[in-house]
């Protein structure tokens, strides 16, 4: 993720990065941000990705 600015979720998900996912869930600058990391996480399939939503 970017120090400054909002997540990549497009580059975020080309990479399968789970954990970079899961903190753009908690981004509460832009709520699209976390849709969008939300679905990029069921489109990856990683069990890893069912923690950011606990």
């Amino acid at each position: 993720m970017s120090l400054f600015g909002s997540p990549n979720i497009q580059q975020l998900q080309a990479k399968n990065d789970v954990r970079g996912l899961i903190k753009a869930l908690g981004y509460q600058k832009d709520a699209p941000i976390r849709e969008q990391a939300a679905a990029a996480l069921g489109q990856i399939k990683d069990a890893q990705a069912v923690q950011g939503f606990d």
